[in-house]
């Protein structure tokens, strides 16, 4: 009896797709150690299995193709045929030219198959020790019709699931607790309505019913964790395609590279999986072509002749943790600068003092790239804006690190599913938003008294570094802000490719699961706002979308320190602070610029007298207390120096003792401010009123 294709497709199709993956990785490890009979022996029973279920099925082509295949290994395992690079590229173009077809068959567009006739004929003169091609898969075509292609993967393709029993009957299970549920509430209800008939006391059933509701809620939250897991993909659809893709663009680019992409485990929601092949197969491309260094380069540096690249992936509550790395060159921080400058030379100041991780954030502006010609495949840093904006659109984090000639690692945060997320609900002035938990790096509590106003914003020490800090009156135009009443703010730190701000809030409302709703296509370009929620009291909520917030933020800043500029200007002194503290330089640095002055900054005494023999300065700022040498030292050699001898110092220090006072004078300091009574407006004061004096001496 002839059997019915339609029926078994689908099986046919995912089996075979599994086997084409499993043909590859076979010849993949084959061709690393021809000594390994295990590996080959998987391989023929691979081939025998393909052949076996094309033939029931009625597929003789593809019969035939995997056949010939066979025939070829098991001359190899009998050593009559020598494995050669050519025979497993032959090997490699007949897989993809069968899974070409089986995508067609996928596609309800069975077609004849192509070249099946040249295949044939090269694959009988490999068998026959005779020399042959493997130019049967064409260069521009060779992804176009299938998933091969980790850019242009179709999960709208995907039309079934494979679910395994065990799923299906935990659903069953819990949906059997909400009817029980159910009939227990209705239950409780009745019983409620009798007893206030009969005027009782309802106290103990309206607690009773409060328990079943809350029960009632967490098993429905269960069942739809259950159902949103069901069209869940396995995050191996698309890292074997990766692997052979990364593996092909390596051999045009003529690197050794081995590729760690081991099988993975975890499941993700199949809208972000189609995303990701793109996202994923552009950082490799970079990493191939300009991370990983050529092969004299790697002995030269030390390294082992051979590069590694490796993708991995790990779970962390509910988001997924993407790593991509490799052992190459790592980022050229100075190329970036140099760069950055070129873009943007009214930044140059700002852009000399960036640290390596500031820098990097160049390479995910639209347009930013370092190198200095165009190649076949990407360009570290082209194109990676669009891998920002892709990874914005999922809900997704990314961040960067390097080290030179020691290589790059990227991060992917991405959540499980986008059909819920979880967010942090704030309220200022009674209003209410959402921001997406991992934009939260923190939320801390602090007096008004440890901000600091600088003359364009308020900013926060926070572990060495200084915040810039926004009120939600300003951002959302909330009227009566009433936090500014509270002694104590509440400020919610929001963090987007290495960058901070804070966001002043009235309350910290709750932290909550949440199904996020998209905008209303009339709203759809409307970029401050992501989509909405639902509150517990079925309240509509707004998503603030973080990363065009702080966009905006940070533009609103850079025009107001350049319209300060240009109207304030003042003739240049030059400043020198010195101390130990990074963030206490920071500040005083800040708070300096901020009227016109030019700051150099020095970690002790020893620093600050290395600063002075190279540069005249107008006036020295020091704390007391610093290693190497403290600021009496640093102002005895300063005074006993011809050169030095007349600038106007100013002590800035935590040392509080009643003879420090007497002490500072005596060694030649003019101004002693106590660090407990530091604000930015008696440290410009001082400044001003010493410099007045210089000046009207010289007159």
């Amino acid at each position: 009896m002839k059997i019915d294709k339609n029926v078994f497709l689908n099986e046919y199709i995912e089996e075979t797709k599994e086997n084409l993956d499993a043909l590859l990785d076979s010849v993949g490890e084959y061709e690393k150690n021809h000594d390994n009979n295990e590996v080959l022996e998987l391989l023929l029973r691979t081939l025998h299995t393909l052949k076996g279920t094309s033939r029931m099925m009625g597929y003789h082509k593809v019969e035939e193709l995997t056949h010939g295949l066979e025939d070829i290994f098991k001359k190899i395992q009998t050593k009559r045929i020598i494995l050669t690079k050519k025979i497993v590229e032959l090997t490699k173009s007949v897989a993809k030219k069968i899974y070409e077809y089986v995508v067609s068959l996928e596609r309800n567009k069975e077609t004849e198959f192509s070249l099946y006739e040249e295949i044939i004929k090269n694959i009988k003169n490999a068998i026959d020790g005779n020399d042959f091609s493997c130019d049967f898969v064409v260069e521009s075509e060779q992804f176009s019709e299938t998933n091969f292609d980790t850019n242009k993967s179709d999960f709208s393709e995907v039309k079934s699931i494979r679910i395994g029993l065990a799923s299906v009957d935990n659903i069953i299970r819990s949906y059997d607790k909400l009817i029980t549920s159910e009939f227990r509430l209705k239950n409780n209800l009745n019983i409620l309505e009798d007893l206030i008939n009969r005027n009782e006391d309802v106290g103990q059933q309206c607690r009773t019913i409060k328990e079943d509701i809350n029960m009632l809620e967490q098993q429905t939250f269960s069942v739809q964790e259950q159902i949103i897991a069901l069209r869940m993909l396995p995050f191996n659809m698309i890292l074997k395609p990766l692997k052979r893709s990364a593996e092909e663009e390596s051999v045009k680019l003529e690197k050794n590279i081995i590729f760690n992409i081991p099988p993975s485990e975890i499941s993700l929601d199949k809208v972000i999986l189609e995303n990701l092949p793109g996202i994923l197969i552009h950082i490799v491309r970079n990493s191939i072509d300009h991370g990983i260094e050529t092969k004299d380069e790697r002995i030269k540096l030390g390294k082992p002749e051979v590069g590694e690249i490796s993708v991995s992936a790990k779970q962390i509550s509910n988001r997924i943790i993407i790593t991509i790395s490799d052992d190459g060159r790592g980022i050229d921080s100075e190329k970036i600068r140099n760069k950055a400058i070129e873009l943007f030379p009214d930044r140059k100041d700002e852009i000399l003092e960036m640290n390596e991780k500031y820098l990097q954030q160049f390479l995910f502006m639209s347009g930013f790239s370092t190198a200095s010609k165009e190649s076949l495949i990407s360009g570290r840093g082209v194109g990676l804006d669009s891998v920002r904006d892709s990874m914005d659109k999922l809900k997704g984090k990314i961040s960067v690190r390097s080290q030179k000639n020691q290589g790059t690692v990227f991060e992917l945060s991405l959540p499980m599913s986008l059909a819920t997320q979880e967010g942090l609900f704030l309220s200022s002035n009674e209003t209410k938003f959402l921001v997406l938990s991992h934009y939260v790096s923190e939320i801390v509590t602090e007096a008004e008294s440890d901000l600091i106003q600088l003359q364009h914003g308020l900013f926060l020490p926070l572990r060495n570094e200084l915040l810039p800090i926004y009120d939600c009156s300003l951002i959302f135009g909330i009227n009566n802000y009433s936090s500014k009443k509270k002694k104590k703010k509440s400020i919610v730190i929001l963090e987007y490719l290495e960058k901070k701000i804070g966001i002043i809030v009235d309350q910290i409302v709750n932290y909550m699961t949440v199904v996020v709703k998209p905008l209303p296509m009339v709203l759809k370009n409307f970029k401050a706002v992501q989509g909405v929620v639902f509150d517990e009291d079925y309240n509509i909520i707004p998503l603030i979308h973080v990363p065009d917030l702080m966009k905006r933020l940070n533009a609103l800043k850079e025009y107001e320190v350049k319209s300060f500029e240009v109207n304030n200007k003042t003739p240049e002194y030059y400043v020198l602070v010195a101390d130990d503290s990074h963030t206490t330089r920071q500040i005083e640095k800040m708070i300096l610029e901020a009227e016109g002055y030019k700051v150099s900054v020095a970690c002790d005494g020893i620093d600050a007298l290395e600063m002075l023999k190279k540069q005249k300065f107008d006036i020295v700022i020091s704390d007391i207390k610093m290693p190497r040498m403290d600021g009496f030292g640093l102002i005895e050699n300063i005074r006993r120096t011809e050169m030095t001898k007349d600038i106007p110092i100013i002590v800035i220090s935590s040392v509080f003792e009643e003879n420090t006072a007497e002490k500072i004078k005596e060694v030649g300091a003019q101004a002693y401010i106590v660090k407990s009574d530091f604000e930015r407006g008696n440290l410009v004061a001082a400044v001003k009123e010493l410099l007045d004096e210089k000046n009207k001496k010289l007159l």
